[in-house]
């Protein structure tokens, strides 16, 4: 405003810091003649500084405050009285500055007076500037690096940097150097700034060589985390250091170190694989003369070089070494003139291998039996690790081994389905005929199909496995090719033998030798031919379940044992039960698999949380087993729905609701609930300002909590509004505030208020209060007996007037005639029986059922069992579960009624059976009804008892629950429920009309249930005088124990119908 006094004087004059206190006096003389009489004085209360209580002072004299703000501050001012010719006012005050607040912030101060017949009066403006700055080097800001799984070679380590800024205005520019550590390779796109994304060089993101800015702008008391994962180089000596350092500067802040942090990683060579080996080309039994090749392979699987490496191959007595015969690698090696089978490698590093091999020949003579130990050493310089092998010599007097053996001529390890083949060779070295002489193979469990031949001819194999030779001559030597077929299915690594005996007139029996198979057989699974995968695509609900198919395939050759399904479910998800397989934790155990055969269970998944909307779960698998080799199943993605809802129940009421005086306190009240089943991120409330009225600073509570004036206004007022944050299902927010009338105002003036409220996506819902009519009435100078004065310019204040309390009045109830079934018109499966209430040209009621499926079976039994809650709540729920689908007559529109109430239903009871499943959750009225559940449950009524044309019953299912009821229960029902207050019991006894009494299965009565229905509506209609609150406690206390006996016997009878045989 204009500067028309300057005359106020601000102490610090120019520059200001955060916390520091700002003097300000305001001075003025009445330089006329009069006395100055209805001047009021006013200071601007500018952002950036807050108003000390209790400095604002005229000449000296404190000034009244309300609620810690001087009148001084408010739009209205303050009356500074009488000011006589030739006085002076001296105004001051003090305030506060920001803690926290930007470097350079402009503040202006301005005072003002103004009276009603002078104009307003502006003094002259001071202008402050704000100095601060930012404090980034603290404690919080520090260097972390911790191992991802473990510190070792090849493993991830996370590094992160943390920027803390401690001072009192916001750091620009701010970069934040985390370079690369040594022996570390950066990990692709794992970089983020403050939980998010960040790019960057490919190698370095955050490095010495390209300095970026990592935020442009650092606000007091916030916190930055800078991060990215570095892998382990793959090779690394033990005990490397990996040192990882950073650096922080801003435009206010030169740069400065974070303290260094450094992990050593062990690491270690290792020739424990299976690849480390020693190799003898020979059989268990040998000759003399017979040349054995020796091979030692080494490799070094470890992460570290491997340091003076040496191989040695043992020769033992019995065993003599052939010269030239050494190898490295395939390359011939030199001789040694000693140790000849030591060979120095040197150093080996990871992943590399080396093989040596050396030929030796068996001694020659030795006796039979005698027995060769082979061996072999790897040698490094921090361990050692050793072979040995066992053959034993053969020999014989004139079928020596060395003429006659028999050769394996396929590969030692077979596989099932493969050919054994071996050569039997036969030399006489006597001097006599062999005559009667008969080869006999003897060949082990698992080898069929024997056959034998000698060169193009095919030689008979008798049943004992003879084959008739005649005569062997001396020098003559024969040889038989046998050929056998390996089992289809066998167990992994059984050992097969194809021997060989000579049988001859003159001599005893002859073992001649043996051919030796190992079988390489093995279960096969795969995640193509296995599969994990939902039985159907239904979206799944909170505490819904879901059946999941689990399939394994064995298309190996050997049986799988102990074949066992570890599922990793989210914590969302809750395994419920296995039919088909065994359960041990989370693993599905399926035991032995046997080969070519394939196992298959159901695993139902229940959702035990509540979720975002439209989540989407992921459930893994992995198969193992003792002979299985672990594989991962697909990932199953389970489609999830749950969102909140607060359009069914926010109202906004004033207090009180119909008439006001002016200069009254009114309250409004915003009551809002989540009537969903998802958690709603975001949740935003505003209630525009009444007209006519002043917000009541300090009055503003939710859920009771009090609420701090923002800009001396109410939060709910402010444009942005109130926003709340992670409102769960069933959560109920009550936000109040207080406003004033304005006085005065004429009679009849109206006060509306509008409420708008707004979360996640969806569009914004506008709600508006009654409107309350303001009681004017004349108001006079105050001349009270008890005051020694009059009061000529201003009216008493308006007494609260206690209001009598209202007699408590019954409320009414739903009078029911009890439940008596009905007979249909004559058409369809139901007609007719000892049971009808009609004749041949009057209709008094209407059947209705609901047909229980397999599927439905499947489902209902176990819900209904889970149900285990005291009082009436478990019977609420099978009221639910046992809703009708059908109904007699019933077209298209009455059927889609019937499925929707149901849906409806579905929502309430599953948000109410999360609630009690929840620790420490509690229920209110609104979680038992809603707005929109009241107005179907009276359409369906209604549409029930309208006559309809005669429609044919479409074949109904096996198992059937069918109810009647009469027309003039349904007439009472709907107009009950247009009186009675939502969450009361008169809903449920109106539902219990709708219950099937008679259980059929293939059109014959199986089960009655009468009685527990008319049990049922007796304890409801006990309950129907009482309030929502009261009935929500009512149902929580125990019933009758008959009448539990009975809903399980009812539960019972259904379950007979899901066991029964088809």
């Amino acid at each position: 405003m204009p500067e028309g006094l300057r005359t106020l004087v601000v102490s610090p004059g120019r520059v200001v810091e955060p916390g520091q206190t700002v003097h300000a006096t305001f001075t003025f003389r009445n330089l006329g003649g009069g006395t100055a009489t209805g001047f009021r004085a006013r200071f601007r209360l500018p952002e950036g500084l807050t108003y000390l209580v209790g400095t604002a002072s005229i000449d000296g004299t404190p000034v009244d405050e309300q609620g810690g703000l001087t009148t001084l501050l408010q739009s209205s001012g303050c009356d500074i009285g009488d000011i006589a010719p030739g006085s002076e006012r001296r105004i001051s005050l003090a305030y506060t500055v920001a803690p926290t607040i930007e470097n350079g912030t402009p503040i202006t101060l301005q005072a003002a007076i103004s009276s009603f017949e002078v104009p307003l009066i502006g003094s002259n403006v001071v202008r402050l500037v704000v100095r601060s700055k930012p404090q980034l080097k603290n404690p919080q800001t520090k260097l972390t690096a911790v191992a991802v799984r473990e510190t070792a070679p090849g493993q991830e380590l996370q590094l992160k940097a943390q920027v803390h800024n401690s001072g009192q205005s916001s750091a620009h520019d701010l970069i934040v150097l985390l370079p690369v550590p040594a022996n570390t390779a950066y990990v692709d796109e794992s970089a983020s700034v403050g939980g998010h994304p960040a790019g960057g060089h490919a190698r370095d993101p955050f490095g010495y060589g390209r300095p970026a800015v990592t935020v442009p702008t650092l606000g007091p008391g916030t916190t930055i985390d800078v991060s990215y994962r570095v892998r382990i180089d793959p090779v690394v000596e033990d005990g490397c250091a990996i040192a990882v350092t950073a650096a922080v500067c801003s435009q206010e802040v030169p740069e400065f170190s974070l303290t260094a942090v450094t992990l050593k990683v062990p690491s270690a060579p290792t020739f424990a694989g299976g690849e480390t080996e020693f190799r003898a080309e020979c059989e268990d039994e040998v000759v003399p003369g017979q040349r054995v090749a020796l091979t030692l392979r080494a490799r070094n699987g470890g992460t570290a070089i491997a340091r003076q490496v040496r191989l040695a191959v043992e020769l033992p007595d019995g065993l003599v070494y052939v010269p030239g015969s050494r190898s490295v690698n395939g390359a011939p090696a030199a001789d040694r003139e000693t140790d000849s089978g030591a060979f120095l490698v040197g150093d080996l590093v990871p992943g590399r291998s080396v093989e040596v091999a050396l030929t030796a020949v068996v001694a020659v003579p030795q006796p039979d039996g005698h027995e060769i130990p082979l061996g072999a050493t790897v040698e490094w310089s921090k361990g050692r690790r050793h072979f040995e092998r066992t053959v034993t010599v053969r020999s014989a007097p004139l079928f020596p081994a060395a003429f006659n053996d028999v050769v394996r001529e396929s590969a030692r390890r077979l596989e099932p389905g493969d050919a054994a083949v071996a050569t039997v060779h036969l030399a006489n070295l006597g001097t006599d005929v062999a005559t009667d002489v008969r080869l006999v193979l003897d060949a082990d469990a698992g080898l069929d199909g024997l056959r034998a031949s000698e060169g193009d001819k095919e030689l008979p194999v008798r049943d004992d496995g003879a084959i008739q030779l005649d005569t062997l001559e001396p020098g003559r030597p024969r040889t038989v090719r046998v050929e056998a077929r390996v089992a289809s299915t066998m167990e992994d690594e059984t050992q097969v033998r194809l021997r060989a005996s000579l049988r001859t007139a003159q001599l005893d029996p002859i073992e001649i030798g043996s051919a030796a198979h190992v079988i390489a057989s093995r279960p096969r699974f795969s995640a193509k031919a296995s599969k994990l995968e939902l039985a159907d695509n239904e979206v799944l609900r909170p505490n819904r379940t879901t059946t999941c198919r689990l399939v394994l395939m064995n298309k190996g050759t050997d049986a799988g044992r102990d074949v066992r399904v570890r599922l990793q479910l989210p914590e969302e998800l809750r395994l419920e039960s296995v039919e088909g397989a065994s359960r041990d934790g989370h693993h599905v155990v399926f035991g032995e698999v046997p080969a070519g055969e394939s196992r298959e269970a159901k695993v139902h998944l229940r959702l035990v949380t509540t979720i975002t909307h439209g989540d989407v779960l992921e459930v893994s698998a992995r198969v193992a087993g003792i002979n299985v080799v672990p594989f991962a199943l697909d990932t199953m993605r389970v489609a999830t729905h749950a969102e909140p809802d607060f359009s069914h129940d926010v109202t906004l009421v004033a207090t009180p609701d119909d008439a006001i005086d002016a200069g009254a306190e009114l309250t409004y009240t915003l009551s809002l609930r989540n009537a969903g089943d998802g958690a709603a991120k975001r949740l935003t409330a505003r209630i525009e300002a009444p007209g006519k009225t002043v917000y009541a600073p300090g009055s503003t509570t939710v859920n009771d909590v009090p609420l701090l004036d923002f800009a001396g206004t109410s939060p709910l007022l402010t444009p942005s509004g109130l926003t709340l944050a992670d409102v769960g299902p069933g959560v109920e927010v009550i936000a109040r505030l207080r406003v004033i009338v304005n006085t005065p105002l004429p009679a009849g003036t109206t006060i509306e208020a509008r409420a708008v409220i707004g979360w996640d996506e969806v569009p914004e819902l506008a709600v508006h209060a009654e409107p309350v009519r303001v009681r004017s009435q004349a108001a006079f100078p105050i001349s009270a007996p008890s005051l020694p004065f009059s009061v000529l310019d201003a009216a008493a204040a308006l007494e609260a007037r206690p209001s009598p309390r209202p007699l408590p009045q019954a409320e009414p109830t739903l009078q029911l005639p009890p439940a008596t079934p009905v007979r249909t018109n004559g058409a369809g499966k139901y007609a007719g029986g000892p049971t009808a209430l009609t004749d041949q040209t009057e209709r008094v009621g209407i059947a209705v059922w609901v047909d229980l499926t397999a599927d439905r079976l499947d489902w209902l039994v176990p819900y209904l069992r889970e149900a285990r809650f005291p009082g009436l709540l478990p019977h609420l729920m099978l009221l639910r579960a046992l809703f009708p689908d059908g109904a007699e007559d019933a077209d298209a529109v009455m059927r889609a009624r019937l499925r929707r109430h149901g849906e409806l239903m579905s929502d309430v009871i599953d948000t109410l059976f999360v609630k009690l499943r929840l620790p420490g959750a509690d229920t209110s009225p609104s979680d038992f009804e809603t707005r929109e559940l009241r107005a179907s449950l009276r359409g369906v009524l209604d549409a029930l008892r309208r006559p309809r044309p005669h429609i044919e019953d479409v074949e109904p299912a096996e198992v059937r629950l069918v109810g009647a009821v009469r027309y003039n229960e349904l007439g009472a029902a709907v107009e009950a429920l247009e009186k009675e207050p939502l969450s009361t019991a008169t809903p449920w006894l109106a539902l219990s009309l709708l219950m099937g009494t008679r259980l059929e299965c293939d059109g014959e009565t199986v089960a009655e249930f009468a009685p527990y229905r008319e049990a049922l509506q007796r304890a409801l209609a006990e309950l129907g005088r009482l309030t929502p609150d009261e009935f929500l406690a009512a149902v929580s206390r125990p019933v009758d124990p008959t009448l539990d006996e009975r809903r399980d016997d009812l539960v019972d009878a259904i379950a007979e119908q899901q066991e029964a045989p088809a």
